[in-house]
């Protein structure tokens, strides 16, 4: 489940980033992300996979290691 978490993740950052690879240390504000890219990834963890990852935290810029930990808490 955790490596289809992380999936999701990836996969919809560099979809909506328009990259070609997402590493763990990059962060996602300083890749191009929105106040709407960050919702909408809250949205898409919690639908596809019954995981909630904390708003105010996703807006304090962290990497995407960060993201991926937060969403097995």
């Amino acid at each position: 489940a955790d490596a289809a978490v992380i999936a999701t993740i990836r996969e919809f950052l560099t979809a909506r980033l328009n990259l070609l690879e997402l590493l763990p240390e990059d962060r996602l504000i300083s890749m191009g992300a929105d106040s709407m890219v960050l919702l909408d990834l809250a949205a898409e963890v919690e639908q596809r996979h019954g995981r909630q990852l904390h708003i105010p935290t996703l807006f304090a810029n962290p990497t995407v290691e960060e993201i991926v930990t937060l969403a097995h808490a």
